[in-house]
């Protein structure tokens, strides 16, 4: 029983957690967020 609602529930606070987990290593590190942006 495949719920897609629920798929997308997840994906959405995976996509949460990456993008704070970004955030916080571009608050240490610049050259993190210089990489990201290059690639």
């Amino acid at each position: 029983m495949n719920s897609p609602q629920v798929i997308e529930l997840d994906l959405g606070i995976i996509h949460v957690f990456i993008f704070t987990q970004i955030s916080q290593f571009n608050s240490r590190f610049g050259i993190v967020e210089n990489h990201f942006a290059v690639t």
